[in-house]
């Protein structure tokens, strides 16, 4: 069963919005997959986000991008 509860009128003013192509806010759909969290990316895309999740906050190749200590807190249950 796929419940959605609509966010508040407080945070929908603070929600951020699509625009369509004259610069005008488009209405908010509802996706079955919003529950995931709403990612919509590309495959690339997210695994530039991933790797260095996985390898204790280095890029792919080797520098520094985020703090492990921080990758730490990310990855617990």
């Amino acid at each position: 069963q796929i419940v959605y509860k609509p966010m508040s009128a407080a945070w929908e003013d603070k929600a951020a919005k699509m625009h369509g192509p004259s610069g005008s806010p488009l209405e908010r759909r509802i996706y079955l997959w919003s529950g995931s969290g709403g990612l919509y990316t590309t495959a690339g895309d997210y695994a530039k986000a991933m790797i260095p999740l996985m390898k204790s906050g280095q890029t792919e190749d080797g520098e520094p991008y985020l703090n492990p200590y921080a990758v730490t807190l990310m990855l617990q249950n």
